[in-house]
């Protein structure tokens, strides 16, 4: 009768400890939702609200979408556009029209700037508006459509307010300038034969990185060189960073991701197969998402474990894959279709336990070249698939368990075998 009365105490206490050491380990990329891009045409960016409730897709029109999928709102695109991170406001431009939208895609203001408008930028709480033109003229508005700043410089490559939006980087084939909003020039540097065509920044302004060609730039504000190095072995085609600015992400034409410190150091090379044309991070830098010219989106931590992989129908466009901040919802866009997946739960026990992944190894046919159209046909319903070392197989989830969480029950049955043996 004691016995009866222990033995099921003990078993309770061992599925317990099990229930502790064995966390839920599942990874998983699961479809959420489709959105047909209109009129079947390239989606050419995709951009997310620092909450994860906004998308914005840019293409043959500008759509808002919801993390959910809903389509918010449609309309007309511009050439460029961009949204302000809290997802209240759109500046794009079309020709030689700048305009500003509301967050339910209604026009506040157009102004006329006298030439094509090459890039636009816009603050993350949308309080100022940037946009350079063919000829050079960097020309900042405020949210209320009124000039705060107007100067003729080299045509920008690319501009972008800093996130404190106290500051405009501009780069061009000159260098980078660096100007205030009433673009006043603060500093430059005017290296022979810039490269940088990809900016990003830190959330609070003290770090900015550029990239172009193979090389990486990291400056402070007040313009010193931190650092300057040559990183891939082709091409990159983006950068993005985290918010801290201590993880830098970037895609290259040799077909690997690379996860730098903010030293510069390349912690992570992750290898897709395939040319790379868009990469993102989440918000604290822990997750890593990719997407290739052979149609797939790859999800992995910044140390190297694969969380997943699923296949668009047709390949996914560049600047088209963008992760929630919080690191749970991935939306990209190919040729003719916006995706949006789910990521499962328990990542950062995950993380802390996974063992790095192996090789990812994938069987193609042909090498895709760098185009971005492809015949439209019935559209497929989309792969989803996770490799390692294998064949493709349909598949919505991969569970990796911990080896301490299988050794803690090995243990415990060999305790529980010694006991039931001692009290025979």
């Amino acid at each position: 009768m004691h016995n009866n009365i222990r033995v099921p105490a003990m078993v309770a206490a061992l599925l317990f400890i099990g229930c502790v050491i064995v966390p839920v380990t599942a990874l998983s990329i699961v479809p959420a939702w489709t959105v047909s891009s209109p009129d079947e045409n390239p989606v050419r960016g995709i951009s997310v609200s620092d909450d994860g409730s906004r998308f914005l897709v840019l293409g043959s029109r500008l759509m808002m979408l919801s993390g959910e999928g809903k389509t918010l709102w449609s309309r007309e695109a511009g050439g460029v556009a961009a949204m302000s991170r809290n997802g209240a406001y759109v500046v794009t431009a079309s020709g030689e029209s700048l305009k500003l939208l509301d967050r339910s895609g209604e026009t506040l203001w157009i102004q006329n700037v006298g030439a094509p408008i090459n890039v636009v930028s816009i603050s993350p709480d949308g309080s100022l508006v940037a946009s350079d033109d063919s000829r050079g003229y960097l020309i900042v508005y405020n949210k209320g459509g009124t000039l705060v700043g107007r100067a003729r410089m080299d045509p920008a490559t690319n501009i972008a307010i800093v996130p404190t939006a106290d500051m405009v980087v501009i780069a061009s084939d000159a260098g980078l300038r660096f100007v205030n909003p009433g673009s006043d020039l603060l500093w430059t540097d005017n290296r022979s034969g810039s490269l940088e065509t990809l900016i990003a920044c830190s959330a609070d302004g003290s770090i900015i990185y550029t990239a172009g060609g193979n090389r990486v730039s990291s400056h402070s504000r007040t313009g010193t060189l931190n650092w300057q190095k040559e990183v891939t072995t082709e091409a990159i085609m983006e950068m993005v960073c985290s918010a801290a600015g201590d993880v830098i992400v970037l895609g290259s034409q040799d077909k690997n991701v690379y996860v730098l410190d903010a030293s510069g150091t390349t912690r992570e090379k992750y290898p897709v197969g395939k040319w790379i044309n868009a990469v993102s991070v989440s918000q604290d830098g822990s997750l890593v998402a990719a997407g290739d010219t052979d149609r797939y989106l790859t999800v992995f931590f910044r140390n190297g474990t694969l969380v997943g992989t699923v296949r668009a129908a047709r390949i996914i466009q560049p600047h088209s894959v963008a992760i929630s901040p919080a690191g749970n919802r991935v939306v990209i866009g190919d040729e003719i279709t916006v995706y949006g997946y789910t990521i499962g739960a328990n990542l950062k026990s995950v993380e802390e336990t996974a063992t790095p992944r192996r090789t990812v190894t994938r069987t193609s046919v042909a090498t895709p070249v760098p185009v971005i159209t492809a015949e439209l046909t019935e559209l497929p319903t989309p792969e989803v698939s996770v490799t390692e070392d294998q064949p493709e197989v349909a598949a919505t989830t991969t569970t990796k368990q911990s080896p301490l969480s299988l050794a803690a029950f090995i243990s415990a049955g060999v305790i529980l075998a010694v006991v039931f043996r001692r009290r025979a």
